[in-house]
């Protein structure tokens, strides 16, 4: 308790700035005037998928299968990448499932908190007074990365988490002990190994910078360092196999992850560059709406992008030049170099996206060691002035020039782009008002902080909410919940069936996943990791193309056989799915098999009277397990769940050949009684006995560290 008061003492600055920024960015949600929901996959995928989550974890079961997900799903393999890897997504189940929003923003505040105070702790370890933890820490936990990619939790977690590994570099460097990189691996790979490999490849640079600023440079000497130090960076991803093994299984099946190497050393457009300059000058507040940028792309991949910490980090890293005899100094000019190199070359940002189209969102790194320089030209360098105004008049002719470019390629600033013209004049003058303030920073340390806690809560704050059209939730109130109550309600709980909704009827923007929310069994889907069982189901039978996450079913006869039980729609003259698959109407009352059964709230249930039933008596009902009684009068059976290597079917306790028909379950039975069906991800088990035995030698090597 006394620690913990020294530390609340030692860093009350810290706190209450971050404190005050947090209150700033998350205001309207705290106090609840408005649902915290951001934009576009936040609440087309993210939301919905902790929704699903919730329901599998509520009910008893393992997150393992979901029968929810399209036409069913490997939850564990899929969403480990989601939710399960990360942490914070366990404090949701705190939270009844209808206050989701309101769950994942606590957990949002949370990772920025993390964040903030592990860069402090990096800086501590890394030897920097108070005053410059403070204000290093501010800089990276509100970095301009971090509310532009808040829409995707499992991206902020890697921003979250990131400082960690590098405290497990100052451990290993200045006192030999290896437990908190082991750990810090494991947490990284686990929270996010989509960029864990962007991690990787940066470790590798880092890894060498503090190595030769921390010791006289010997190679032989380097060389067993760095072999020992890949050693416990193994056992650091072996710890994660529980969880990895059966991504990694599942996802070497995916469409989009088995796409061929792309690399490209061309960016088009040209104007990316420019886009950069103001990225590094002004917070990325307009990001993703496609021509509100002064220079953007319509480029899904590369219009999202941030360098943005501060104007005050870009003003002061030419400073470096100035210590450049020194080789700390040296060394950051270097890495930076390197990292603007990786950056301005496609093929770089090709490489950092795991070989595939070049993307910006490894760019948090270059944030990360801007700030880490700035830190160190705070601490180390004596402030050349010539060289501060030189880089503040240049900065001001940048902008300048940029206002001249822009009316060239415009005529005249429309009002959609002049947002950001704006926020560059505003950062004009914040950088004219810091060269004056943080050439003598300690003596005019409290308006620095001042300043610094405007800035970053007005560019977070902008940031975080830059859709306009998202300030409400898409999905509020678009169908009533009595329709899907009242099926309940006339079915078994073993019953198993699905429900379709006209697309058009849903009045969402991209209602595919918008039954997680109502709780029933849909036709369609937006989720990137699908089944990848069901790729030539999809592509041949739906007639989607290949690598499409929008996926729904369109045609009846197909419905029918996938166990579809009821229809809700509006009324009775009823069209399939989106306007692009339009048949004829079709008059529900017309037709035999469609016979009405409810009215409700605007809604009429149809049942489809020759829909195709399970192919077996339930007992009982799960998404891991089906239990029941089945008769030989047919022995090869399908079944409408799709098929999956980790599931295992047991009739008359004797298990049987799980097949696979066009995606889905088949198999063969030959006698009649009692069949039970269990799903255990592939790699599952091997994974869990890899990770204890891993555990357990950490526990080792952490008990001969202490």
């Amino acid at each position: 308790m006394k620690s913990f008061k020294n530390y609340i003492k030692d860093n009350k600055t810290l706190i209450i700035c971050m404190s005050i920024i947090i209150l700033i960015m998350f205001f309207p949600y705290i106090f609840k005037i408005k649902d915290f929901v951001l934009g576009y996959d936040f609440q087309y995928q993210h939301l919905f998928f902790y929704q699903d989550f919730h329901r599998l974890i509520s009910s008893g079961q393992m997150p393992f299968w979901s029968n929810n997900l399209f036409l069913g799903t490997n939850f564990f393999a899929s969403k480990s990448y989601y939710i399960l890897g990360d942490p914070f997504s366990y404090i949701t189940l705190l939270f009844p499932a209808a206050c989701m929003t309101y769950a994942l923003m606590v957990t949002y505040i949370l990772k920025f908190i993390t964040a903030t105070l592990l860069f402090n702790h990096l800086l501590f370890k890394m030897n920097y007074d108070n005053k410059i933890r403070t204000i290093g820490s501010l800089l990276y936990g509100f970095c301009g990365w971090a509310t532009l990619f808040a829409e995707h939790p499992t991206f902020l977690v890697w921003h979250t988490f990131l400082p960690l590994i590098l405290i497990g570099i100052e451990y290993v460097l200045k006192d030999k002990k290896y437990s908190i990189f082991v750990v810090s691996v494991t947490i990284l790979i686990l929270s996010n190994y989509y960029l864990f490999f962007t991690t990787s490849i940066f470790l590798t640079l880092y890894w060498t910078l503090r190595y030769y600023q921390l010791s006289k440079f010997n190679f032989k000497s380097y060389i067993i360092d760095t072999l020992k130090l890949i050693l416990y960076y193994i056992l650091g991803v072996l710890i994660s196999s529980i969880l990895i093994l059966p991504s990694v299984l599942y996802l070497v099946q995916n469409s989009r992850v088995s796409q061929d190497i792309i690399l490209t050393n061309k960016y088009n457009p040209i104007t990316i560059y420019l886009d950069m300059i103001i990225k590094a000058l002004i917070p990325p507040f307009k990001v993703s709406e496609l021509n509100h940028m002064l220079f953007s792309t319509s480029d899904y991949n590369t219009n999202q992008l941030s360098l943005y910490s501060s104007v005050m980090v870009y003003l002061m890293l030419p400073q470096l030049f100035i210590n450049i005899k020194n080789k700390v100094s040296k060394s950051y000019l270097l890495i930076l170099s390197i990292l603007f190199i990786i950056l301005i070359f496609p093929i770089g940002s090709s490489i950092m996206h795991g070989f595939n189209q070049p993307n910006f969102r490894w760019t948090l790194l270059i944030i990360l060691m801007t700030i880490l320089a700035f830190c160190h030209i705070l601490k180390n360098i004596k402030l050349n002035k010539k060289m501060l105004l030189f880089t503040l008049g240049s900065y001001i002719l940048i902008i300048l020039g940029l206002r001249f470019i822009a009316n060239y390629k415009y005529d005249f600033i429309w009002e959609h782009l002049s947002y950001e013209y704006n926020y560059l004049l505003l950062s004009m003058l914040l950088l004219i008002i810091f060269s004056f303030i943080v050439f003598n920073y300690k003596k005019y340390y409290k308006i620095l902080i001042v300043f610094l806690v405007f800035e970053l809560s007005l560019s977070s704050y902008l940031t975080l909410r830059r859709y306009p059209d998202f300030e409400d939730f898409d999905y509020l109130n678009v169908l009533p919940q009595t329709p899907f109550d009242y099926i309940k309600s006339i079915e078994d709980e073993t019953s198993f069936y699905r429900i379709y909704v006209p697309y058009s009827e849903s009045k969402a923007a991209m209602p595919h996943n918008i039954n997680l929310l109502y709780d029933y069994k849909s036709a369609y889907t937006y989720d990137s990791l699908y089944q990848p069982t069901l790729n030539q189901f999809v592509t041949n039978d739906l007639k989607f193309p290949e690598n499409t996450w929008q996926i729904d079913v369109h045609d009846i006869e197909i419905m029918k056989n996938l166990s579809f039980k009821y229809l809700v729609v509006e009324n009775n003259e009823f069209n399939l799915g989106r306007e692009m698959y339009y048949d004829l109407p079709i008059d529900l009352n017309d037709h035999k098999e469609f016979q009405l059964i409810k009215e409700i709230d605007g809604k009429l249930i149809y049942e489809v009277t020759d829909y195709t039933p399970f192919p077996f008596d339930i007992t009982y009902l799960g998404d891991n397990n089906i239990k029941g009684t089945i008769e030989t009068s047919t022995t090869n059976y399908t079944i409408p769940i799709a098929f999956d290597n980790g599931w295992s079917i047991f009739i008359n306790n004797q298990e049987i050949d799980v097949l696979n028909d066009d995606g889905f379950i088949s198999f063969i039975a030959t006698e009649s009684g009692t069949i039970s069906m269990s799903f255990v991800p592939q790699g599952f088990k091997i994974g869990a006995m890899i990770s204890l035995i891993s555990i357990l030698i950490a526990i080792y090597i952490i008990k001969k560290e202490h």
